[in-house]
């Protein structure tokens, strides 16, 4: 689970739509989408293939760690703001600055 708060430097509106975007284990581009809430709080589930390929004595390796997810916000249909989040397996409340 990912979540976290949209904030902005003005008292506009906060509600947005988000697509979150990253390559799993198997090398696949996997999306989730997210709309905020009028605080401007989001959550969305990430989830990936922890799969990383087989070693030498055939055995399937499971060490794939997901570092980051990208990120593209909408307001009213239109592509405001891009970026990517660093992933930290200790944290899991972002917050994302719209200029």
């Amino acid at each position: 689970m990912l979540a976290g708060k949209i904030e902005t430097n003005s008292n506009s509106e906060r509600e947005f739509d988000l697509v979150f975007s990253w390559v799993d284990g198997l090398k696949i581009t996997q999306t989730a989408a997210s709309k905020s809430e009028e605080s401007g709080q989001f959550t969305t589930s990430i989830s990936y293939s922890t799969y990383s390929g087989r070693s030498f004595s055939g055995h399937d390796q499971c060490s794939f760690k997901l570092s980051s997810v990208d990120f593209e916000v909408y307001r009213q249909s239109v592509l405001i703001q891009t970026g990517v989040l660093a992933l930290d397996q200790k944290r899991w409340f972002y917050t994302i600055l719209i200029d």
